[in-house]
Protein backbone atom coordinates (compact mmCIF):
# COMPACT_ATOMS: atom_id res chain seq x y z
CA UNK A 1 0.00 0.00 0.00
CA UNK A 2 2.88 2.16 0.96
CA UNK A 3 4.38 1.46 -2.40
CA UNK A 4 1.48 2.57 -4.10
CA UNK A 5 0.73 6.07 -2.45
CA UNK A 6 4.20 6.52 -3.28
CA UNK A 7 4.91 5.87 -6.80
CA UNK A 8 1.22 7.63 -7.52
CA UNK A 9 2.53 10.81 -5.37
CA UNK A 10 5.76 10.62 -7.44
CA UNK A 11 4.05 10.09 -10.61
CA UNK A 12 1.91 13.78 -9.32
CA UNK A 13 4.66 16.00 -8.83
CA UNK A 14 6.90 14.18 -11.73
CA UNK A 15 3.59 16.07 -14.13
CA UNK A 16 3.31 19.32 -11.71
CA UNK A 17 7.43 19.96 -12.24
CA UNK A 18 6.84 19.10 -16.18
CA UNK A 19 4.04 21.53 -16.38
CA UNK A 20 5.74 24.05 -13.93
CA UNK A 21 8.59 23.83 -16.68
CA UNK A 22 6.87 24.36 -19.50
CA UNK A 23 5.19 27.29 -17.84
CA UNK A 24 8.45 28.67 -17.30
CA UNK A 25 9.28 28.83 -20.87
CA UNK A 26 6.35 30.64 -22.04
CA UNK A 27 8.18 33.24 -20.14
CA UNK A 28 5.10 33.63 -17.61
CA UNK A 29 2.56 34.39 -20.80
CA UNK A 30 0.04 32.01 -19.05
CA UNK A 31 -3.46 33.26 -19.06
CA UNK A 32 -6.18 31.83 -16.47
CA UNK A 33 -7.42 29.94 -19.16
CA UNK A 34 -4.12 27.96 -20.06
CA UNK A 35 -3.76 27.42 -16.31
CA UNK A 36 -7.20 25.56 -16.41
CA UNK A 37 -6.32 23.26 -19.44
CA UNK A 38 -2.77 22.59 -17.97
CA UNK A 39 -4.51 21.05 -14.97
CA UNK A 40 -7.38 18.76 -16.38
CA UNK A 41 -4.20 17.34 -18.62
CA UNK A 42 -2.72 16.89 -15.39
CA UNK A 43 -5.44 15.14 -13.66
CA UNK A 44 -6.38 13.61 -16.92
CA UNK A 45 -3.04 11.78 -17.34
CA UNK A 46 -2.87 10.68 -13.67
CA UNK A 47 -6.50 9.29 -13.98
CA UNK A 48 -5.80 7.20 -16.87
CA UNK A 49 -2.26 5.91 -15.59
CA UNK A 50 -4.14 4.67 -11.98
CA UNK A 51 -7.10 3.28 -14.37
CA UNK A 52 -4.53 1.62 -16.52
CA UNK A 53 -4.20 -2.62 -15.78
CA UNK A 54 -1.41 -3.11 -17.85
CA UNK A 55 1.53 -0.63 -16.79
CA UNK A 56 -0.63 1.10 -14.32
CA UNK A 57 0.74 1.88 -10.53
CA UNK A 58 1.17 -1.49 -9.48
CA UNK A 59 -2.54 -2.43 -9.64
CA UNK A 60 -1.77 -5.75 -10.42
CA UNK A 61 0.53 -6.44 -7.41
CA UNK A 62 -0.68 -6.31 -4.03
CA UNK A 63 0.94 -6.22 -0.40
CA UNK A 64 0.16 -7.69 2.70
CA UNK A 65 2.06 -8.05 6.27
CA UNK A 66 2.27 -11.47 7.98
CA UNK A 67 4.03 -13.89 10.21
CA UNK A 68 5.15 -17.49 9.54
CA UNK A 69 2.81 -19.68 11.93
CA UNK A 70 4.04 -22.76 10.78
CA UNK A 71 7.26 -24.43 8.50
CA UNK A 72 7.12 -28.26 6.85
CA UNK A 73 9.63 -30.72 6.53
CA UNK A 74 9.50 -29.66 2.50
CA UNK A 75 10.76 -26.28 2.91
CA UNK A 76 7.19 -24.70 2.49
CA UNK A 77 6.20 -21.98 5.06
CA UNK A 78 2.32 -21.25 6.37
CA UNK A 79 2.06 -17.47 6.34
CA UNK A 80 -0.96 -15.68 8.21
CA UNK A 81 -1.39 -12.18 7.69
CA UNK A 82 -2.72 -9.05 9.51
CA UNK A 83 -5.83 -9.45 7.28
CA UNK A 84 -6.71 -12.81 8.03
CA UNK A 85 -5.59 -14.27 4.72
CA UNK A 86 -3.25 -17.74 4.75
CA UNK A 87 -0.66 -18.31 2.13
CA UNK A 88 1.65 -21.55 1.86
CA UNK A 89 5.02 -20.00 0.63
CA UNK A 90 8.53 -21.51 -0.27
CA UNK A 91 10.60 -20.45 3.01
CA UNK A 92 13.90 -20.49 1.94
CA UNK A 93 15.29 -18.57 5.03
CA UNK A 94 12.45 -18.32 6.89
CA UNK A 95 11.37 -19.53 10.46
CA UNK A 96 8.49 -19.83 12.52
CA UNK A 97 7.50 -16.35 14.31
CA UNK A 98 9.27 -14.19 11.80
CA UNK A 99 7.59 -11.65 10.55
CA UNK A 100 7.72 -11.38 6.54
CA UNK A 101 6.24 -8.80 3.77
CA UNK A 102 4.14 -10.55 1.10
CA UNK A 103 3.90 -9.63 -2.34
CA UNK A 104 1.25 -11.36 -4.71
CA UNK A 105 1.61 -10.41 -8.66
CA UNK A 106 0.09 -12.54 -11.57
CA UNK A 107 -1.01 -15.18 -8.96
CA UNK A 108 2.20 -15.98 -7.51
CA UNK A 109 2.92 -14.65 -3.86
CA UNK A 110 6.61 -14.71 -2.18
CA UNK A 111 7.51 -13.61 1.36
CA UNK A 112 10.51 -11.74 2.45
CA UNK A 113 11.87 -11.92 6.43
CA UNK A 114 11.32 -7.70 6.96
CA UNK A 115 13.03 -8.02 10.59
Amino acid sequence: MCRKLTKTLASAVSMLVVVASLAMAQGGRMSSADDTITMLVVVASLAMAQSSKKGGLDDTITYAQGVVTTMDNTGMATVQTDRGVQYVVLGKGLKVGDKVECTTKEGQTTCDKTS
